[in-house]
């Protein structure tokens, strides 16, 4: 539900952050591809929830 929204230039950040909160490992190719967008903002929020995605449960913060 959430990966058909990270075209949605309107929702975008919100839906990366909560793939990213979710760690939502199915959409690891849409926010790869994330990863050259035109908007710093998206390519670093992008980058977080990848990295985010890297950890495993229990570590690092729920920011």
């Amino acid at each position: 539900m959430l990966i058909p929204l990270l075209t949605d230039e309107d929702v975008q950040l919100h839906a990366i952050s909560a793939l990213r909160r979710l760690r939502a490992a199915e959409a690891r190719p849409a926010l790869e591809a994330l990863l050259t967008d035109h908007h710093g903002p998206v390519r670093r929020r992008a980058r977080a929830a990848l990295d985010r995605l890297r950890m495993s449960p229990g570590q690092g913060d729920e920011r």
